[in-house]
């Protein structure tokens, strides 16, 4: 089992880096921005580590992150247990997070089911800061730069294709 910690990566030392890509997940951060991919199967694990990665990347800028959750059309729904896990994550970022932004890939009946859960716990985790869904990392990275701006469009899309690209390690 992999532990929380991201002393894989100094954040405070390196700008950007992977800090884990496995067959259900990836994370990685550049700058104030965190991204995270859950590619399959939504782990507690992988919620840990998303959350000392924000709070790591909050503590060595000692500014608001911004952050992006993408899903792509392989990943399996996260049951109820899992669901009230990412909705308390979420809550728990007040205060370090900026601007959220989930893109959930894919079309079909299938990605709009996975679409309609993503969208509910969105609903359910009612943030204090922007929290939106969207259907392409583009949009997303558009919406994400005006929100806070020294998080470059570029970057959100740069971060988020070499997740989705990176083999697991």
């Amino acid at each position: 089992m992999h532990t929380p910690a991201t002393s894989m990566i100094d954040v405070k030392r390196a700008r950007h880096g992977v800090v884990r890509s496995t067959g259900d997940f990836a994370a990685g951060f550049s700058g104030q921005l965190v991204a995270v991919v859950w590619r399959v199967r939504t782990l507690d694990e992988d919620v840990a580590l998303t959350t000392s990665l924000v709070c790591s990347v909050h503590e060595a800028t000692q500014q608001l992150v911004g952050l992006i959750q993408i899903v792509p059309p392989e990943a399996v729904v996260p049951d109820g247990r899992m669901r009230k896990t990412l909705v308390k994550m979420l809550r728990g970022f007040e205060g370090r997070v900026s601007n959220s932004a989930v893109i959930q890939l894919g079309s079909g009946f299938r990605a709009a089911i996975v679409r309609s859960v993503v969208t509910g716990l969105a609903a359910l985790s009612t943030p204090s800061y922007p929290h939106r869904v969207f259907a392409t990392l583009r949009e997303a990275a558009s919406w994400m730069h005006e929100g806070h701006d020294r998080i470059p469009a570029t970057s959100v899309i740069r971060l988020g294709e070499d997740l989705l690209a990176k083999p697991p390690f």
